[in-house]
């Protein structure tokens, strides 16, 4: 038996490495490959790494001398939403459970005081939601008690006043396909998509019940601020009979309240308060807005015609934020922006993109993204809107940026680190 086990071992302390040689002959070379942040061989020659923040003008975008706003609102990052290992092989040094406390010390040089965490979810071929392993959900699973009270102590260290959770919600079966260029009408959220309504309010809130209270807990015992009840990633609100899934949520929210006792509200876009008759709003504390033109009809329509110009971004931005929808938001909701502009040429019109690394059918344009963030502050700064945060969400968990990073494109994302938009975020957090 001892013998046995000794083998067992031996193999277990082999392996990466015949992995690694395996890795190394297929790229051509001894060499780690792209993204790799741990030790290098000598006769490897490692990327430089991108360094802490540091502030500069960008010379496309003027200068104005303003005065701060004596009723400021709380800016905000929102991590991406990963967690632990996104490499299907090797760690290549991006977990994102270990960038916790670097990321922290980062967002707060770049005067972030607020922090949005995504925490995770599935849901199976019954249309079940259940929990988001390392088994079943890899690279995207759920943060457990003792990471989430460790990410709120840092945040708190690191001068973020206030931090709200949510959970995306996902179909793994989906993403593993896609992934793989396989059929997708099989999966549970094509056939969801395919119109039948009951699934969301008789077989999935169900258990996303269950679910949220239980994290409800999680949020009461690990100090988070601003609980989010409804999921995000996957919206009931666009498969659901609105009545209907209200009702459901006047059930729920006592039930979450009986166990949190801090701030909860619903994630949404622009469109959803269509219907002014959800009278589910009336009883949470805040509502998060996205702002996505890939996922918001209304501001793909607004900002079809904007052009790469400040004052024409502006004008978009004054048109979106005056909708009359906005109306339909109770007085007692507290209003947050949850903004995604990814860094590409065309980006403004066109939105959230998941580039992987082959794609090169976009351009980065880190200069698109800049205009877009300081025509969304501008907007803010001169005009009241009612809103009380923003949040930048995307925040990529490491410092670096494709090609070191992973293969996914965060070149190209909506992630503003080491990008020249989280200068125009610094200079703004000062003034607004």
């Amino acid at each position: 038996m001892k013998k046995k086990w000794i083998i067992i071992l031996t193999a277990l302390l082999i392996s990466p490495i015949i992995l690694y040689l395996l890795l190394s002959l297929l790229t051509g070379s001894f060499c780690p490959p792209d993204g790799w942040q741990g030790p290098y061989p000598p006769w490897c020659s490692k990327p430089i790494s991108l360094g802490p923040f540091s502030y500069s003008d960008l010379e496309y975008i003027p200068n104005s001398n303003l005065e701060p706003k004596q009723d400021k609102i709380l800016l905000g990052i929102g991590m991406n939403d990963l967690w632990g290992n996104p490499h299907l092989a090797i760690d290549m040094g991006e977990d994102s459970r270990k960038l916790v406390e670097s990321s922290m010390k980062r967002i707060s040089t770049i005067n972030s005081k607020s922090l949005l965490i995504t925490d995770f979810a599935i849901y199976n071929e019954n249309f079940k939601v259940i929990d988001a392993t390392q088994s079943n959900a890899p690279g995207a699973y759920e943060i457990s008690n003792q990471e989430l009270k460790n990410i709120v102590t840092l945040a708190k260290q690191n001068n973020q006043e206030k931090v709200f959770l949510t959970v995306n919600l996902y179909d793994p079966n989906y993403i593993f396909k896609k992934w793989l260029g396989e059929d997708l009408s099989n999966t549970p959220y094509e056939k969801i998509k395919s119109g039948n309504k009951n699934i969301i309010t008789e077989s999935m809130f169900p258990s996303w019940k269950e679910k949220i209270i239980k994290v409800s807990k999680k949020a009461q015992d690990t100090g988070i601020d601003y609980l989010i009840i409804n999921p995000t990633d996957f919206n009931f609100e666009y498969f659901a009979d609105l009545n209907e899934l209200n009702n459901k949520y006047l059930e729920l929210i006592p039930l979450i309240r009986n166990e949190y006792s801090g701030k909860i509200g619903f994630f949404t876009t622009l469109p959803r308060f269509l219907n002014n008759n959800y009278s589910s709003l009336n009883q949470i504390d805040f509502v998060i807005v996205s702002f996505d033109v890939n996922s918001d009809y209304l501001a793909k329509e607004i900002f079809s015609t904007s052009t790469k110009d400040i004052d024409s971004l502006r004008t978009s931005f004054d048109n979106w934020l005056s909708h009359d929808n906005w109306n339909n938001i109770p007085n007692n909701n507290e209003i947050f922006l949850n903004i995604l502009i990814p860094s590409y040429d065309g980006a403004i019109k066109q939105g959230w993109i998941e580039p992987s690394k082959d794609e090169d059918k976009w351009q980065k344009s880190y200069s698109e993204q800049a205009l877009a963030y300081e025509a969304l502050f501008q907007t803010i700064y001169y005009k009241d809107y009612k809103i009380k945060g923003i949040f930048s969400y995307g925040y990529w968990w490491s410092d670096q940026i494709y090609p070191v990073s992973k293969d996914l494109r965060n070149d190209l994302s909506q992630s503003i680190r080491q990008k020249d938009a989280e200068k125009i975020f610094y200079k703004w957090s000062k003034l607004i």
